[in-house]
């Protein structure tokens, strides 16, 4: 459907999160473009994450803190904190440095995640400052809204009103672009293609938000199948 550096050369408009900053002054420790990543527990927001700067899918997160970036098949948050790392698309040296933030995961106990929630505001307010992208992520088959992500949503486009929408961006994690899968997802009626899931999160989206336009969106399998041709050129197209 769309893929994240196509999305990057499309942005005109940069958010401020903190009035009157300057991108230049933190530039050395969060380069440019930088990217958010939100979404439920379990979604998998930190395998996407380290796919994207040249780590490993199942990264354990070594170096690093609170679980930042570190990859569970348990269905608990294992990232507690707010983290950014800088690296290079893809692992790829040719290109230029980036920064992705790593979030945790939002479940439905909103009391107990409100320390989540501040301190996720808090890093990218005082510290990252300015962020070009986040990424929405939900899972292929699981559409749920819970209410600490509705609840966190809700929060950033308060702050940012509705340029936070301007700078957003769906993706569909597991999505598998096998064979199997696929035959699978349009033997279902109706037929899941990437345009039907598109549609009905911004479907969705809308009728949490009275959003006015739709949200593009990636599908990138950070587990494709290495020994696919096919499966590799999806990936190439989604995250080139």
């Amino acid at each position: 459907m769309w893929s994240i550096t196509a999305r990057l050369l499309s942005l005109t408009l940069v958010l401020h999160i903190t009035q009157g900053a300057r991108a230049s002054t933190n530039e050395d420790r969060y380069p440019s473009p930088r990217i958010v990543i939100l979404g439920a527990t379990g979604v998998g927001k930190s395998s996407l994450a380290n796919v994207l700067v040249g780590r490993d899918k199942n990264y354990g997160g070594a170096n690093f803190r609170n679980g930042c970036f570190k990859v569970s098949a348990g269905l608990d948050s294992i990232t507690k904190k707010t983290c950014a790392d800088q690296g290079y698309w893809l692992g790829d040296t040719s290109k230029e440095r980036f920064t992705v933030i790593d979030t945790p995961g939002f479940g439905d106990q909103l009391l107990a995640e409100e320390k989540t929630i501040e301190n996720l505001v808090t890093t990218l307010r005082d510290q990252v400052k300015y962020v070009h992208v986040f990424i929405i992520a939900f899972k292929q088959n699981d559409n749920r809204m819970t209410n600490s992500l509705r609840s966190m949503i809700s929060l950033f486009e308060k702050m940012f009103g509705k340029k936070f929408w301007d700078n957003a961006i769906l993706e569909a994690t597991h999505w598998n672009h096998g064979e199997d899968a696929e035959r699978i997802r349009m033997d279902s009626d109706p037929s899941i293609t990437q345009k039907f899931w598109t549609d009905e999160f911004n479907r969705i989206l809308k009728r949490e938000y009275h959003l006015k336009k739709d949200l593009k969106s990636v599908f990138i399998d950070t587990f494709y199948h290495d020994e696919s041709a096919h499966e590799i050129e999806v990936f190439q197209n989604n995250s080139q």
